[in-house]
């Protein structure tokens, strides 16, 4: 199954259960787009460190590293993010205190479906030109940073580079899984951040 058709079956299925739970959420507007529109595909996400819900929920984590990421400031995703079926890039979210447009996002990737030598870990950044801002969720600000379709692909072709030259075969976006976020102020990677929600939507400009 595409990420596409996973997230909206998950929207679809989870609408009821998340709006009885007794953290805050997004209004059905927001949520399900107009009368008669599709369902805006986006995904609160889950985290090894734990769950930190919405924004505002009073839930918050800390990156603690020792993942199959390996790197103390990333935040690892419980259920790594296929990319597979993505056709028009993706929307990454995070609120934290702080949060403003100085902030980027390092996306942490990885050949989950091979083994061995061509199992590969990475990390990348991109442009500082693409598209970022900032979003109000219940009052709470975070940011938000567009990954075109484009810089998936770079990522792609980046990957089948490091595979090439360890002898293995070439993937698609199918096999290639965001597996954790980190959060960076050029040059440096920050690494006291308290996150209180990140998402991820489907397509440019998704944001909760």
């Amino acid at each position: 199954m595409s990420t596409a058709q996973r997230l909206y079956d998950q929207f679809v299925t989870n609408i009821t259960a998340k709006l009885q739970t007794n953290k805050k959420w997004v209004n059905c507007y927001n949520l399900l787009g107009l009368p008669g529109q599709m369902p805006r595909p986006i995904e609160f996400l889950r985290f090894v460190e734990g769950d930190p819900g919405v924004p505002g929920d009073g839930f918050s984590i800390s990156a603690t590293g020792g993942g199959i990421n390996a790197d103390p400031v990333a935040f690892e995703l419980a259920t790594p993010f296929q990319l597979g079926g993505i056709t028009n890039g993706i929307t990454l979210t995070a609120f934290f205190p702080g949060a403003n447009l100085t902030y980027e996002f390092v996306i942490y990737t990885a050949t989950l479906n091979s083994t061995g030598v061509c199992r590969i870990f990475s990390n990348f950044v991109d442009d500082p030109n693409v598209l970022k801002g900032t979003v109000l969720f219940d009052g709470v600000a975070g940011v938000f940073q567009n990954v075109p379709q484009s810089s998936l692909e770079s990522i792609l072709n980046a990957t089948n580079i490091f595979l090439a030259n360890r002898g293995c075969n070439g993937i698609t976006l199918n096999e290639l899984f965001i597996t954790g976020i980190a959060l960076m102020v050029r040059p440096n990677i920050v690494t006291n951040v308290s996150l209180d929600a990140a998402a991820i939507g489907l397509g440019q400009n998704t944001v909760p």
